[in-house]
């Protein structure tokens, strides 16, 4: 089975396949996978909230972190 990935609009029971690969899928069998984009809504809700770490007395070592 081959995949062609592509993004379009869905519009009255309608979503228009790009030209490149309508040459490649003509009368072939095709299974569909619909996936919908999570609208970025600008008033929503957030998600991740701050927050504070005391780090007072933490020491960073950087040859040690570059070792691993």
């Amino acid at each position: 089975m081959q995949a062609y990935e592509f993004e379009s609009v869905y519009r009255d029971g309608v979503i228009l396949v790009p030209e490149w690969i309508r040459d490649k899928i003509n009368n072939a069998s095709v299974k569909v996978i619909l996936m919908q984009r999570e609208e970025n809504h600008a008033h929503s809700k957030a998600e991740f909230q701050a927050i504070c770490v005391n780090t007072v007395g933490f020491v960073f070592n950087r040859e040690e972190a570059n070792e691993k």
